[in-house]
């Protein structure tokens, strides 16, 4: 019983934490979060990092084409846009 009990609590854990994060592809128009990891290919990771998408820094979803590919993003007054692809594989804390 005790075992089952602990199950459920690290599973109402897991729950809360998906809660707060989320892909950056899947945030909203005018919804901002913070970066919290980077999962791309070295050379794409390089590319992006001069863009400013490094790890704490506050970015906002500013306009999404009408296929949803690319989207653009604004990190501290520079706008950019980003193919889902790449935007699926950077989590951010909401």
């Amino acid at each position: 019983m005790c075992r089952n009990l602990i199950l459920d609590q690290s599973y109402t854990t897991v729950e809360r934490f998906d809660d707060m994060q989320k892909m950056l592809s899947k945030l909203n128009i005018n919804e901002e979060g913070t970066i919290t990891s980077i999962a791309l290919e070295e050379i794409k990771y390089f590319k992006v990092m001069h863009l400013g998408l490094i790890k704490n820094a506050r970015i906002k979803c500013v306009f999404k084409s009408p296929l949803q590919d690319p989207i653009a993003y604004q990190i501290k007054g520079c706008t950019f846009a980003l193919r889902s692809e790449d935007a699926s594989k950077i989590m951010v804390e909401i």
